[in-house]
Formats: structure tokens, sequence, C-alpha cells
């Protein structure tokens, strides 16, 4: 982790919660969680220049499919203004995924024999 702080605690609601609440020193920038534990937040990312990003999806959307390009991570990005969650995954994105959906998706992604995008269908 080259930016933002070291946190190294169990994920639990509260903690996200925590991070996440408005005007906290820890809001802005991404939470890290690594081999299941929060390893770090307030940490930023790489910026893609994919065209997959659209007019619409800032900074926090353009850092998400950054990271998603140039690692193995899955990230959850949400959306502030539009309250809108997307996932982006081996450089693609996935958006407006519903509240519903998004457990599935998230163990889909994350289970070795599925994880492929070509696999996935919603």
């Amino acid at each position: 982790m080259e930016s933002g702080v070291v946190i190294d605690a169990a994920i639990t609601e509260e903690l996200i919660r925590t991070i996440f609440f408005p005007l906290t020193p820890l809001h802005d920038g991404a939470l890290i969680i690594q081999e299941g534990r929060i390893a770090g937040a307030a940490c930023y990312l790489p910026l893609s220049d994919s065209k997959q990003i659209q007019k619409h999806h800032g900074a926090r959307h353009r850092a998400g499919l950054g990271i998603a390009e140039e690692t193995d991570a899955l990230v959850v990005v949400t959306s502030e203004e539009r309250g809108e969650i997307s996932i982006m995954v081996n450089g693609k994105l996935f958006p407006n995924i519903k509240t519903t959906d998004l457990k599935n998706m998230i163990l889909f992604f994350m289970n070795p024999k599925t994880a492929s995008e070509e696999n996935y269908t919603r």
C-alpha cells in the first residue's frame, strides 16, 4: 500500500460505516481489503483512461477501473451523487449493479472457477 492510512483490522460494518462517514479524515479515497482484513483507508489509486468510463462517472470510477486494470483486485464503487453501484474486475466495468445482485456478483468473481467476465451474464 503506497498511499493512505494503514488500518489492519477485522472487517466490521461499524468500521466501514465510520470510515465512510462524510467529512471524516478517512472518507476520501479507497478502502483496501486484503486477505480478509481491512488493510488501509484513504488510499489513492491509479486513474484509468478507458473509454468505458462515461462522462457522468468521475474520479472514483476512473480510480476503480485503474486498479482493476493493473491488478487482480475486485473493485466495488459507489456513487454518492447517484447512489449507483459499479463493479470493476479484470479491467472491465459493470455499471449500475442492483443491491440485490451485488453479493452474488462478488461471490462469482471471487471464485477462481468462474472469475472470468466472459462467464458472467446478468
